[in-house]
């Protein structure tokens, strides 16, 4: 289908229906995002850890929709694959925070201080 413009038509009673804001509004069945899936996508990228109560889903026979079931634990392992990792790991040994915290050799502080201290050219 065509790129949804948010041209909706409101219902006969006046009620906003939310669809488009608050519900998913996708006009073709067989290709719907799945909710719970996006919801996991969103929360995945959002950097607020606060206040994070998901929607649980169940699938309808679940003994006879295998299918769906396997939609459903692809979709999961792919979050999980593109997550990003939460400690990494450095190749080499990062310097103790003594050793980056000591002060600079005078001449260095006093060219500094003066102006005179020759830095390599920011061209790479």
């Amino acid at each position: 289908g065509d790129i949804d413009p948010f041209i909706k038509i409101p219902r006969p009673d006046g009620v906003p229906d939310g669809l488009g804001t608050v519900i998913l509004d996708e006009p073709i069945r067989s290709n719907q995002s799945n909710a719970a899936v996006i919801e996991l996508q969103l929360r995945n990228h959002s950097k607020s850890k606060i206040g994070r109560v998901g929607t649980v889903r169940s699938i309808a026979n679940a003994a006879e929709n295998a299918d769906e079931i396997d939609q459903w634990i692809h979709c999961v392992e792919e979050i999980h694959a593109t997550k990003s990792y939460s400690e990494v790991k450095y190749r080499n040994k990062m310097p103790s925070m003594e050793n980056m915290l000591q002060a600079w050799p005078k001449e260095i502080e006093d060219e500094l201080r003066n102006g005179t201290l020759e830095l390599p050219s920011a061209d790479i």
